[in-house]
């Protein structure tokens, strides 16, 4: 059999290059080769049909809604796929936000430092007025090493509840 370790860590390569623009065909055929099945007809649907699922937070909208009309702008810098990126778009959850970086867009990933100057440059942002909100540790230090404001997030709660403070 095949060492489950090395499998899930030739996994996290092959998507690793999926996020930075890579075509998942080459990670289809490897596993296909691997676990000796035939490659899936529609690897589309497949690569899409984790996030169909998601649901969007109506509190959190309302919220970013309210920080727009006070003339906040609002980015994305996401490490994702073309697959869930276009879903996304179609559904009008990126319309809520100025502009938008993704990795296999910009051909960068967080926490890659390049990733948060590339926004910072094209969007001409002063650090030190830039709240940066994940939920990955190793990102916000990256933020932080950067000069930004920083939330962790782990909820959606409580990320309204930090903007709040920050905000007073």
């Amino acid at each position: 059999g095949q060492n489950p370790q090395t499998l899930k860590d030739d996994y996290t390569k092959y998507v690793a290059k999926i996020r930075l623009g890579g075509e998942a065909k080459p990670m289809f055929q490897y596993f296909s080769r691997k676990i000796n099945k035939p490659i899936p007809k529609d690897i589309s649907s497949i690569m899409s049909k984790g996030i169909k699922t998601t649901q969007i937070n109506q509190n959190l909208v309302n919220y970013l809604v309210k920080l727009k009309q006070q003339g906040i702008k609002l980015f994305v810098l996401s490490n994702t796929i073309a697959d869930h990126s276009d879903w996304i778009r179609q559904n009008g959850w990126y319309d809520y936000f100025d502009n938008v970086f993704l990795s296999h867009e910009i051909k960068l990933t967080k926490p890659d430092s390049r990733s948060f100057e590339h926004v910072i440059e094209a969007e001409k942002l002063n650090t030190a007025e830039v709240i940066y909100i994940d939920d990955l540790p190793e990102n916000i230090e990256v933020a932080n090493s950067l000069g930004l404001i920083t939330i962790l997030a782990e909820s959606e709660n409580q990320v309204i509840r930090d903007l709040d403070k920050l905000q007073k």
